[in-house]
């Protein structure tokens, strides 16, 4: 990763962030994916055009950072509710740890494949990754999607009370 995408990331989690809490986790998690498979699939389209390669830093810089904070902090945080907290991080962060391991296994291998035919798998996988998270609970508290659509409904209200007064 460059220095763009680690800046557009830290941004991007802030935002990704009060939008995990306004709209729901899984909401922002597929819009991870969708951002992260339409780089793919533009790098893989379009891998010799420049432009193709900094609309792939853009978008992979704002996919990681929302992965960032939902995958590390934020889903493990509500799946631990009132628990200690550390053992859910753990098991959060172990796959990315091993995944990091392996990938130096695997590294020589890689080299064998063409970058457009590999950006074109990801962006495949990327898209088969969505479909589990659409059946996945959502973990922002029932209580607080709740409050939240009910302050719509009556900001709804009282803008049709005041069109017909």
């Amino acid at each position: 990763m460059s220095i763009a995408e680690f800046g557009i990331g830290g941004f991007v989690a802030l935002m990704g962030g009060w939008f995990a809490d306004s709209v729901g986790r899984k909401q922002v998690v597929i819009f991870g994916f969708i951002m992260l498979g339409i780089g793919y699939a533009v790098l893989g389209l379009f891998p010799s055009i420049i432009l193709s390669w900094y609309l792939y830093i853009i978008l992979d810089g704002v996919a990681w950072g929302i992965f960032s904070l939902m995958f590390y902090l934020v889903i493990w945080a509500d799946l631990a509710g009132n628990r200690i907290k550390e053992k859910y991080y753990l098991i959060g962060i172990l796959p990315f740890i091993i995944s990091s391991y392996i990938q130096t296994l695997f590294t020589p291998y890689a080299k064998l494949i063409d970058i457009s035919a590999a950006f074109s798998l990801a962006s495949f996988f990327l898209f088969l990754a969505v479909f589990p998270i659409l059946l996945a609970p959502e973990t922002l508290p029932e209580k607080k999607i709740e409050l939240k659509r009910l302050r719509k409904y009556v900001e709804k209200a009282k803008k049709v009370k005041e069109k017909h007064q």
